[in-house]
């Protein structure tokens, strides 16, 4: 994931609307799916620490006659969500230099009906999804998958070898790199016009896997 902070335009107009978070803000897509629920986001770089825009949200979400935002961490990210109504807001944020960055998203249930989030992508057993996120943008479209599991780095790269290889993709480069997790592997992979990049990185005894594809250059 980038490091940015990211604020989703309502995805019908019956979601309440809140005050936005101070930093600047850019519109990012107005249709993508995220783990197979419709959404659409907009971005925010900011120069306040991220615990003073969780505050700020925490604050913001706040009413009385309703449930209060749930926080919890997912490292590197912090992350508050509420439900207001059909429709549901999470901000993700985490540490950028001396600012911010992170996600807020704004889905909502309309018709009860989930969209599917791009396919099957392969996973080791006992692996955990964390985001599967669809873009669509004007004139291609964009698919990110966040997972973690027990495998070693090695071990889960063995294993996207082989399954994205079955799956039509052609690896054109591994290399080993620097992540903000530590040391990581990163592989460069094509498949027809599609492009796509898979990094795996290793902390706290868990494998990251974050696979990024856009289907046109």
């Amino acid at each position: 994931m980038s490091a940015m902070v990211l604020h989703v335009a309502a995805a019908d107009e019956t979601c309440p609307q809140f005050r936005d978070a101070p930093g600047r803000w850019q519109a990012v897509a107005d249709d993508m799916v995220m783990n197979g629920v419709p959404m659409s986001v907009r971005q925010l770089s900011s120069d306040k620490p991220p615990a003073e825009l969780i505050a700020f949200y925490r604050q913001a979400w706040a009413q009385a006659d309703q449930p209060a935002p749930v926080e919890y961490p997912l490292p590197p990210w912090q992350v508050i969500g509420v439900a207001r109504g059909k429709c549901f807001y999470t901000f993700q944020v985490q540490a950028q230099g001396s600012g911010a960055s992170g996600f807020l998203a704004i889905s909502h249930a309309r018709s009860g009906v989930r969209a599917t989030p791009g396919g099957r992508f392969p996973m080791p057993s006992a692996s955990e999804l964390i985001n599967d996120i669809v873009h669509r943008d004007i004139g291609k479209n964009g698919r990110t998958v966040f997972l973690r599991n027990g495998l070693s780095m090695e071990g889960n790269a063995v294993f996207y070898r082989d399954n994205l290889a079955d799956q039509g993709w052609q690896l054109m480069a591994e290399k080993r790199v620097k992540t903000p997790r530590g040391p990581g592997i990163v592989l460069d992979l094509k498949r027809q016009l599609e492009q796509g990049q898979l990094t795996i990185s290793r902390s706290d005894g868990q494998s990251y896997v974050l696979f990024h594809y856009m289907d046109r250059p």
